[in-house]
């Protein structure tokens, strides 16, 4: 934002900015008790060339009133000549300035709440140790449960380096931090998700790769926010996470066709799953591998969540209509694939397969 003071000139005219929230001030003053000291203050900040934005008075001492005056400037400098102004006036006494701006980044902007009430010992004992014991197993057990069972599906780390902050250029982790805070912020008002910043205190590319990396676990998407060209294409171009990371979801074929006779197994390509981050790639293609997902969860025995045969079981989509190995097949649905699990030889369904479609 440019300044008063460096105000430029378009066509012969002089170009002003016009007072902005983003240096807006509370200035606390002590005025006489008498009829025209409020709207005198009004006044002068009007003069000056500021905008009142709230006007909060109440009593203090003997003839004596206490007024907060919120008003918007165009600038620092502009800000602290309307406080000028103020405290020239006969009879009033400056109490204290205040930035609004500063107050309302004291602390941070965003916080960690807890999603269930932890009102007694059981369900201390059911969040944390030692049920969660439990949850930790069966996930070890089905890594591909850990988005359904934690925030892992919801969560997005907002990652930076500092090195082009806004239009503020590379002024390192520590400064962008508040920044960061505010896109967390973004995600959570306007979309619902839980996302947290992490500024690294490195510009390094491979550096930066392989932390990405090696948070991966506990996040569903990873944003790349505020990284200097050409570095962030060389780091958005490299792969989320090694093809082979402990704990990777497993994506479902999208239909009855799979290299190895299994629904979920792993796309060509590398084998890695296509999660980038969400303001990118996030929505391209998720619906239909989510449904293949609980399709087969709700098939699995023993694996968590309620058995439901027939749910999404005759939602068929287009027939696969060659089996893996290439032999005549029956004509499998995507879905029914899915809940069956592949488990059937050639990647048809057998005689005995509850799921066998004729």
């Amino acid at each position: 934002m440019m300044s008063s003071a460096n105000a430029g000139r378009e066509g012969g005219s002089d170009v002003s900015v016009a007072p902005s929230v983003s240096y807006s001030i509370t200035v606390r003053l002590d005025v006489p008790s008498r009829g025209r000291a409020v709207s005198e203050l009004t006044h002068v900040v009007e003069q000056a060339g500021g905008a009142v934005t709230a006007l909060d008075v109440a009593p203090f001492g003997h003839e004596r009133l206490r007024v907060d005056v919120t008003c918007a400037a165009r600038d620092t400098d502009h800000a602290e000549a309307i406080v000028a102004a103020l405290s020239a006036i006969a009879g009033v006494s400056l109490s204290k300035v205040s930035d609004r701006t500063f107050l309302l980044h004291l602390g941070g902007k965003i916080e960690t709440q807890s999603k269930v009430p932890l009102r007694n010992r059981d369900d201390l004992s059911m969040a944390y140790t030692p049920g969660v014991a439990r949850v930790a197993l069966a996930i070890a057990a089905h890594p591909e449960d850990v988005r359904r069972l934690t925030i892992k599906r919801n969560s997005v780390a907002v990652v930076t380096d500092g090195s082009a902050v806004l239009g503020l250029g590379n002024i390192g982790p520590y400064a962008a931090l508040p920044v960061m805070e505010g896109k967390a912020a973004l995600f959570k008002r306007f979309a619902g998700i839980d996302a947290w910043p992490v500024c690294l205190d490195t510009q390094d590319t491979d550096e930066i790769v392989r932390t990405v990396q090696v948070i991966a676990p506990a996040f569903g998407g990873i944003n790349l926010e505020d990284i200097s060209a050409p570095r962030c294409f060389e780091v958005e171009r490299r792969p989320p996470r090694p093809a082979r990371h402990p704990g990777l979801p497993r994506r479902p074929a999208r239909n009855g066709d799979c290299g190895a006779g299994r629904a979920d197994q792993r796309p060509a390509g590398g084998g890695q799953e296509a999660e980038l981050s969400p303001d990118r790639h996030g929505r391209r293609g998720r619906r239909g591998d989510r449904r293949a997902q609980a399709a087969d969860r709700l098939g699995r025995h023993g694996r968590g969540g309620l058995r439901r045969p027939g749910r999404g079981a005759h939602r068929a989509g287009p027939a696969s209509t060659t089996a893996c190995g290439g032999s005549p097949s029956i004509r499998i649905p995507p879905a029914t694939a899915a809940i069956c699990g592949g488990r059937c030889a050639g990647g048809t369904c057998s005689s005995g397969c509850p799921r066998r479609t004729s």
